[in-house]
């Protein structure tokens, strides 16, 4: 046998071996390839969610504090119409503040102090060291600072809670109280499905000064709670990558710190920024289990068939492409639900009018460049005359179609003159930008004739009575509607379908 004739089948046998080694390596290098930049992909995917995750809860957030502020809206109008001086005075809250307890989980007590800060109702009680400083810290907030509206934290029995405030005064405006909600931390957050984020290792809300509100961790809360992010432990590292953490307040922010991928948000409407922490190992650990058995699998049918691989790839691609389509799915849910909340929070459903909140956004702003421009205005406030007997006589459904019939004829003669709001009720109130007081005085005359004289659904006869003011300088926005109020009162006591002004 010849040394070639020996040669050949050498040759081949390292061809046969060497070849599909050779291919196996290449292949599992390219896999390796595709399997790192995938998992770089899914991080990045992560941290998209995260961004997303933040936004869409912040919303939440957003839209329960604004439930919680009108609960002590609602509180403050009816104290409004009390006399602190009668002890039977918050016997006739009692139905409302039960039914807001069963609404809200969360609620988990509302208390009324006075001005002292002694209580004066309370279904919590208020005997711990913290929760006494919570009502010292409520009294220099309302009563020396004077904020009509505050948001406090603190702890009490290991658990932190969060209270909303409010300083309102009784018919008298002799008497005032602080009214304050009582929120629980864990039931806050567990109510918004926080724990539905993989990954997630705590989440907290701060304000300006970086003091913490809420605060929820995967563990088991120790008993003292952090109360500002300086004593979070990756603050450190936080701190060498922005310059001042504690005001995040525009925007969503994704930072990544050895494994911990923290997002803050600020919340839509309140000074207040929203945080989560997510653990990226734990958040990657489901994917990365996935990927090792895909990978063993992916490495025992390479040797038997190098088609498999081209199946993966395109398994990737689909892959990828859900993931995208998830994205932008949940993008559009989230701007949707963020312009539905924009909408909710400025417009009165009855009339799509501006509502309140909206109308003393307009006067605030006003009011600031009165100060410095030297600009003036007025508004006026207006009422339905005996409005109630309407409503006991043909029922509240043509209430409100009255209402809107008004608002109507209304809004056709003030046009681009002012902006008409809903005050409340069947009261409604006009913002006149440049309008000297007799400006005002015939617009509300053409306004009341108008009324006077139109027909309105079942034939009833309508009439409004009108209080004007114009903003004087030092005028605050209370002073202002005040004097708008005293008006219309006036208006009332003169007999009705009439114009008054201070």
């Amino acid at each position: 046998m010849s040394r070639k004739t020996i040669k050949q089948p050498m040759q081949q046998l390292i061809w046969f071996i060497l070849l599909p080694m050779l291919l196996f390596i290449l292949i599992l290098i390219i896999v390796s390839i595709i399997i790192s930049s995938q998992r770089n992909l899914e991080l990045q995917g992560v941290s998209q969610r995260s961004n997303l995750q933040a936004n869409l809860f912040s919303e939440k957030i957003s839209g329960k504090l604004t439930a919680f502020e009108l609960i002590l809206t609602s509180l403050d109008q009816q104290i409004q119409l009390m006399d602190l001086n009668d002890e039977n005075t918050f016997a006739s809250l009692q139905d409302s503040i039960l039914s807001y307890k069963l609404m809200y989980e969360e609620l988990e007590g509302v208390c009324i102090l006075d001005e002292q800060g002694e209580k004066r109702y309370s279904t919590y009680n208020l005997d711990s060291e913290n929760l006494l400083n919570m009502r010292k810290d409520l009294i220099t907030n309302h009563v020396e600072q004077e904020l009509p509206f505050s948001m406090l934290a603190f702890t009490d029995a290991n658990a932190m809670y969060i209270v909303f405030s409010r300083y309102v005064k009784d018919i008298t405006n002799d008497n005032s109280l602080v009214v304050a909600l009582i929120i629980k931390t864990n039931t806050f957050f567990d109510l918004l499905n926080l724990t539905s984020i993989p990954g997630l290792s705590s989440s907290f809300m701060y304000d300006t000064q970086g003091k913490i509100l809420a605060y929820w961790k995967s563990e088991i809360q120790s008993e003292n709670n952090p109360l500002s992010i300086q004593d979070l432990p990756f603050y450190q590292d936080l701190l060498m990558r922005i310059e001042n953490p504690s005001v995040i307040q525009s925007g969503i922010h994704s930072i990544t710190l050895e494994n911990q991928l923290l997002t803050t948000t600020s919340l839509s409407g309140f000074p207040y920024t929203f945080a989560i922490q997510t653990d990226l190992k734990q958040a990657m650990a489901l994917y990365d289990k996935s990927m090792l058995f895909s990978f063993s699998v992916l490495i025992f049918f390479i040797l038997l068939s190098l088609g498999f691989i081209i199946l993966l790839g395109l398994q990737v691609i689909q892959k990828n492409e859900i993931q995208e389509n998830m994205l932008k799915e949940l993008a559009h849910k989230v701007q949707e639900r963020t312009a539905e909340l924009e909408l909710l929070s400025q417009q009165d459903t009855l009339t799509t009018l501006a509502n309140r909140r909206k109308i003393n956004e307009l006067l605030e702003k006003a009011i600031i460049e009165g100060e410095t421009a030297q600009n003036s205005f007025s508004i006026m406030i207006l009422d339905i005359d005996n409005f109630k007997k309407i409503n006991d006589t043909y029922g509240h459904q043509v209430g409100d179609l009255i209402i809107q019939e008004i608002v109507m004829h209304l809004q056709a003669l003030i046009s681009s003159k002012g902006i008409l709001a809903r005050w409340g009720g069947d009261e409604l109130m006009v913002y006149l930008p440049s309008f000297a007081l007799q400006q005002s005085l015939e617009l509300a005359e053409t306004l009341r004739y108008t009324i006077d004289n139109a027909i309105f659904s079942e034939s009833i006869h309508i009439t409004l009575s009108f209080g004007l003011t114009q903003y004087l300088k030092g005028d605050s926005i209370v002073s202002v509607i005040k004097r708008a109020d005293l008006a219309l009162y006036q208006a009332k006591e003169c007999g009705r379908n009439r114009v008054k002004s201070m």
